[in-house]
């Protein structure tokens, strides 16, 4: 992830960035260290600055469908 740890978004909102993502990765003993599975990015709305409405509006739309589409792909294979 360009940001990992506990706090991405605070991060990434003081970054003006772009575009932001998500990473759905394996859990490994040290944070956002494990394999990564999948990876989505999302442009980042230059209108706004309310960050849980951009978090909650990623979320949905691409955060989650990421992580089903994950979960899918590993459960339909083994």
């Amino acid at each position: 992830p360009a940001y990992p740890g506990l706090t991405p978004w605070q991060e990434q909102l003081q970054a003006n960035p772009t575009t932001g993502g998500y990473t759905v990765h394996m859990l490994s003993p040290k944070a956002d260290a494990g394999t990564i599975l999948a990876q989505a990015e999302f442009p980042w709305p230059r209108h706004s600055v309310n960050l849980l409405q951009i978090r909650d509006d990623s979320l949905r739309n691409c955060g989650i469908p990421l992580l089903i589409k994950t979960l899918l792909k590993f459960t339909t294979t083994k």
